[in-house]
């Protein structure tokens, strides 16, 4: 993704070259900044008399995990309280050569999340060591948002500052739950092994099991090169995994889109870009998961590239949450015509924050953990979305993404629960809603840490989809990926809409026609002129499957692109 965000513009501008609470110049290295410290120190009895500031002195952090004592990775932000400063940490990971149009050094990683404060933070493998001037500090600790941050205020003085150490302490472990967290969409360059070290430690610094590293392309070129792709491919350490994959093709007309767990190779025909399904099916030959990205900020026309490719099957997932944001709408709309897409969310690291600020949670069970069946899961739809807030739910028992069939009138016992810690986000409102209208509705007490419940006997006498979503006050959310829930095998999707429904998508088709006769009479050389005749094939075969739906068809499996 290519819009800025007003916060990573502060990025680019140089927040990761904040003035260092020492007073020296950002661009001096931690050891060297350390070594003339202790040189001023020695020489001018805790004055620097050539900028006319106090000496720092050493201070070191110790981040330990609570339940076992261990030093742990976490993002951690030390704040000059008078100016807004930052200290930098000496251990501090630089993320140089990552990110191919982002600043030099890249230290300071934004994080956007209502419950942190300080916006930004640097990753750290357990030990940080500062030079500090006399004065107030806020310190900030996060280690993604199954811990509770850790928010400390101290001040130092005109001698060294005692070491410290902050415990992290789970309020929540879903792996105990057969939950496993993933970020779906994240890019960087990962060609070399300090590549890979540092951006795995970034992901352990925020407890994200699964990282889908994108290498991003349009029509022209990629970016965020991959070393290779498969298995041979990922980096792993311990259960944290790196994997690497595609956000390509990427169109203003028809939206982006993903694939995530190639086996083999980047899946890109600039003679065919604007012909999705060419990226899809290679993909799945490959064992690959595909994605719509940006589904909730509904931009680059992704609304007519999902109405076009959406209807064939191709599409396993929608980006649903990022930025903050989960706007479900659009994802409602495919959704209500009948085509499983699971719930996916991804950060967009470097346009968004950090990596694993929003996630996708795969619910392998009692199975033991491997990417392969974080993907499968994924695949199934057994998956569900946060920024804070966990949510379990099931209908007659049955998961997230899984297909009941059941009589007419036959009861559904719907079961949701929503919980969450009061320093990220404790959910007040826990929903049930099937075609995206609200069926029941349950309210928490504010900052508490009680689980909200839902637990229902439902009836109805059309199919239909239902999921749980859970809104916490400072707008931390959590959705679910459907269940699909068949009456007498004759679907799911919202016959009292259809009609509406398909009107908006027969419309989005035509404004690609018209899309087609412009391009060939403005730029008869273009792309788009050039595939015209080709896209054009696949808008035709769009329209049948909408006009057999409208007839009441339910088996559309005939109907594909050649």
């Amino acid at each position: 993704m290519w819009t800025l965000r007003p916060t990573f513009l502060l990025t680019l501008l140089g927040i990761g070259s904040l003035a260092c609470a020492t007073g020296l110049p950002e661009g001096v290295s931690p050891v060297r900044r350390a070594q003339e410290l202790r040189e001023f120190s020695q020489d001018h009895g805790g004055v620097d008399a050539r900028k006319g500031i106090p000496i720092a002195y050493p201070f070191r952090l110790r981040i330990v995990e609570e339940e076992t004592g261990s030093p742990t990775p976490a993002m951690i932000a030390l704040r000059y309280a008078p100016e807004g400063t930052f200290a930098v940490p000496a251990e501090a990971a630089d993320f140089f050569g990552h990110f191919d149009d982002g600043p030099q050094h890249r230290r300071l990683l934004p994080i956007f999340a209502p419950h942190w404060e300080p916006v930004g933070a640097h990753c750290v493998d357990g030990t940080a060591t500062f030079y500090l001037i006399p004065g107030p500090w806020d310190l900030w600790v996060i280690k993604g948002i199954e811990y509770v941050p850790v928010h400390e205020e101290f001040e130092t003085g005109e001698a060294p500052t005692p070491d410290r150490t902050v415990s992290l302490r789970r309020w929540v472990d879903m792996k105990t739950r057969g939950w496993w967290s993933g970020d779906g969409h994240v890019h960087s360059t990962l060609t070399n092994p300090f590549q890979r070290a540092r951006l795995v430690r970034w992901a352990r610094a925020m407890d994200t099991h699964v990282v889908n590293v994108l290498e991003m392309g349009d029509i022209t070129a990629t970016w965020f090169k991959q070393a290779g792709f498969g298995e041979a491919f990922r980096y792993q350490v311990g259960d944290t995994v790196l994997v690497p994959g595609q956000e390509c093709p990427r169109t203003d007309e028809f939206g982006h889109m993903e694939a995530m767990n190639l086996s083999a190779g980047l899946v890109r025909e600039p003679d065919r870009y604007y012909l999705y399904d060419a990226m899809t099916l290679g993909a799945h030959r490959q064992g690959a998961l595909v994605a719509f990205c940006h589904v909730s900020d509904q931009t680059y026309q992704v609304d007519q590239g999902m109405s076009l490719f959406v209807p064939t099957g191709q599409v396993n997932l929608a980006e649903v949450l990022q930025f903050e944001r989960l706007d479900p709408a659009l994802w409602y709309v495919h959704l209500n015509l009948g085509w499983k897409l699971a719930a996916l969310a991804g950060s967009d690291v470097p346009w968004g924050g950090s990596i694993g600020e929003v996630r996708t949670y795969a619910l392998l069970g009692a199975e033991e953990f491997t990417a392969d069946r974080w993907f499968e899961a994924a695949r199934c739809g057994r998956t569900f979305v946060t920024n804070g807030p966990m949510i379990e739910f099931s209908v007659n028992g049955a998961p997230p993404g899984d297909e009941i069939t059941v009589e007419s009138g036959e009861n559904l016992r719907v079961r949701a629960r929503a919980w969450g810690h009061p320093t990220i986000g404790a959910p007040r409102t826990l929903e049930v809603v099937a075609h995206g209208r609200v069926l029941a509705s349950a309210t928490g007490v504010a900052d508490s840490t009680q689980a909200i419940e839902i637990e229902r006997e439902l009836s109805s006498a059309h199919g239909l989809w239902i999921a749980a979503r859970a809104t916490c006050p400072n707008g931390e959310v959590a959705h679910t990926t459907p269940i699909y829930v068949n009456i007498e095998s004759k679907g799911f999707e919202d016959r009292a809409e259809l009609a509406a429904n398909l009107a908006v998508r027969r419309t989005r088709l035509d404004e690609i026609t018209v899309l087609v006769r412009t391009e060939r009479e403005s730029n008869p050389s273009g792309p788009i002129a050039r595939m015209g005749d080709e896209i054009l094939a696949r808008v035709a075969i769009a329209r049948e499957i909408y006009e057999r739906l409208e007839t009441g068809a339910t088996d559309l499996s005939a109907l594909r692109f050649r």
